[in-house]
C-alpha cells in the first residue's frame, strides 16, 4: 500500500487540533513520502513540538486556530473549499 501511494497519488492530510502524537505521526508519514500535511490548532504549540523534535515547520502548512470547533470547520474547508 505504501509503495502504491508513493507511486500513484499525492495525498494531503488535514489534522484539526494537532498535538504531539498527531504532529509526530504526521512527520513520520511525511518522511516516508506517504502524504503532505496541513496541521490546524495552536500554531505556537505545533511549532514548539516540531522544534522539540528537530523538525522544520517548513515541511507543513500550519493554520492557527486554537478553538476546536473552528479548527474542525477549517479542516473541512481545506478538504472541500
Amino acid at each position: 500500500l505504501r509503495t502504491q501511494v508513493r507511486e500513484n497519488t499525492q495525498v494531503r492530510i488535514v489534522i484539526a487540533m494537532a498535538d504531539e502524537e498527531e504532529v509526530m505521526l504526521a512527520d513520520k508519514a511525511r518522511k516516508e513520502g506517504l502524504a503532505t500535511f496541513t496541521l490546524i490548532g495552536k500554531a505556537d504549540r505545533i511549532q514548539e513540538l516540531l522544534g522539540k523534535h528537530g523538525v522544520s515547520s517548513a515541511h507543513f502548512d500550519i493554520l492557527n486556530e486554537p478553538d476546536s470547533k473552528r479548527a474542525a470547520a477549517a479542516a473541512i474547508k481545506q478538504i472541500f473549499p
